[in-house]
């Protein structure tokens, strides 16, 4: 019982990478309109966001039929963790947010959070020093 409705987000470009927003779902469909319409709505030009329906019994679905710009994941009900993870594989964005149905972004939140990333990445934040040059990075294969 798994299907997918792929959308295609806006191009992304190595100064503009694409962010994939996973929300994971269990009958909340009452919240998604405005959870969904602040992904929508991100200052940062490449964003996809990713519904996970986690085999609600409400309106979650017919909900997500309203919103084209959302890719919806429908699947067993397994847990939260279980819809992370499945909206983490059906992603394509080189950073990931996840976002509970029932919660919203402000407008500039990814834009502020990938400067801060860029910030501490090229060591000129004083807040946060480097990190050492032995630190293993983790990048997907």
């Amino acid at each position: 019982m798994s299907s997918a409705r792929v959308v295609v987000p806006m191009s992304a470009t190595p100064d503009v990478p694409l962010v994939s927003v996973i929300v994971p779902c269990y009958n909340q469909g009452r919240f998604l309109h405005d959870s969904l319409q602040s992904i929508r709505a991100q200052s940062h030009a490449a964003v996809e966001s990713i519904l996970v329906d986690d085999g609600s019994t409400d309106d979650t679905a017919s909900k997500a039929a309203t919103m084209p710009w959302t890719r919806y994941v429908l699947q067993r009900n397994a847990g939260a963790p279980a819809a992370r993870n499945s909206g983490l594989s059906h992603s394509r964005g080189a950073f990931v947010v996840f976002l509970d149905a029932d919660d919203r972004l402000l407008p500039d939140a990814i834009a502020t959070g990938l400067a801060a990333l860029r910030l501490l990445r090229s060591g000129r934040s004083r807040r946060y020093p480097p990190p050492p040059p032995w630190q293993i990075t983790l990048s997907r294969a």
